[in-house]
């Protein structure tokens, strides 16, 4: 309600323009549906990193839970 067709989204405030969770009895439980949430959203107009966040919950390593703060920086 906040963006209008005109208007720019600034990297500075693209965190806060939507937000997805999804929780489960598990890690793995809450990964799998993440990955199916991400995979049923649709946004139109903006540049998304949806297929990253995607990339990232299926990578092994993460979902070994082998992550750190600095992983994704260092990601290849």
């Amino acid at each position: 309600s906040g963006v209008r067709a005109d208007w720019a989204v600034t990297p500075f405030y693209d965190p806060l323009i939507a937000k997805i969770a999804a929780w489960g009895s598990t890690r793995d439980d809450a990964r799998h549906r993440m990955i199916d949430a991400l995979s049923h959203t649709t946004i139109g107009g903006l540049t998304t990193n949806l297929a990253m966040h995607t990339d990232v919950l299926r990578d092994p390593k993460f979902v070994a839970g082998r992550v750190h703060t600095s992983w994704l920086e260092n990601r290849q």
